[in-house]
C-alpha cells in the first residue's frame, strides 16, 4: 500500500476508498464466517441436546416397557408354578388317602382273618371236647 492512500489521524487511520472497500469487504466476510461458525456450533449444540434428551426419554420408556413385561411374565410364570404346586400337591394327597384306605382294608382283612381264625380254633376244640366226651 502506497504512503499517498492513507494518513494517521490523532485518533484514526484515514483510507482512501479504493484500500477501504476491499478491507472493509474482507471484515465483512470475516464477520460473516465467524457468526456462521458461531451458529453452526449453536445449532449443533441445541441438536445434540435435543437428541441426547430424546434418546434418554426412549430409553426410559424401553426401560419401563421391559419391566412391564418381564413383571407379567413373572406373575404368569408363578401363576403357573402354584397350579401345578396345587395340582401335585393333590395327587399326592390322593395317592396318601389311597394308600391309608388300603392300609386300613389290609388291617380289617388282617383281623377278619384272625377272627375267624380264632372262631375256627374254638369250634375244633369244642368238636375235639364233644369227640372225647
Amino acid at each position: 500500500m502506497a504512503p499517498t492512500e492513507w494518513q494517521l489521524g490523532k485518533t484514526k487511520v484515514f483510507l482512501r476508498s479504493c484500500v477501504h472497500e476491499p478491507l472493509e469487504e474482507k471484515r465483512l466476510a470475516t464477520l460473516n464466517k465467524s457468526a456462521v461458525m458461531i451458529q453452526k456450533i449453536w445449532r449443533g449444540y441445541t441438536t445434540a441436546r435435543q437428541y441426547k434428551r430424546i434418546w434418554n426419554a426412549a430409553k426410559r420408556i424401553q426401560e419401563y416397557f421391559l419391566s412391564w413385561k418381564l413383571r407379567i411374565y413373572f406373575r404368569r410364570a408363578r401363576r403357573a408354578a402354584v397350579v401345578i404346586q396345587a395340582h401335585l400337591r393333590g395327587m399326592f394327597g390322593r395317592e396318601v388317602a389311597t394308600a391309608l384306605r388300603e392300609a386300613k382294608r389290609v388291617e380289617e382283612e388282617r383281623r377278619r382273618q384272625e377272627c375267624l381264625e380264632i372262631e375256627r380254633r374254638l369250634r375244633e376244640e369244642d368238636k375235639k371236647r364233644d369227640e372225647a366226651e
